[in-house]
């Protein structure tokens, strides 16, 4: 499913507080709404510090071997 958008901050937030996800974003499910915007900002801020940590391994020119999950 696409989306037609680049996830932003704004709309990770929009997302997240949404009582009708499908409304956003056709064909979606979000089985959790997170009403109080602190914990929503926190929610976007461990998603752009996990999303760079990820970003910064697939760019590292040393090959992680073994079991790291």
């Amino acid at each position: 499913m696409s989306a037609g958008f680049t996830w932003s901050t704004d709309n990770l937030d929009q997302w997240l507080a949404l009582a009708d996800p499908p409304k956003f974003i056709p064909g979606a499910r979000m089985p959790v709404r997170v009403l109080d915007a602190p914990s929503r900002r926190d929610i976007v801020a461990y998603l752009q510090r996990t999303g760079q940590k990820h970003n910064d391994r697939a760019n590292s020119s040393e090959h992680v071997s073994g079991g790291e999950y």
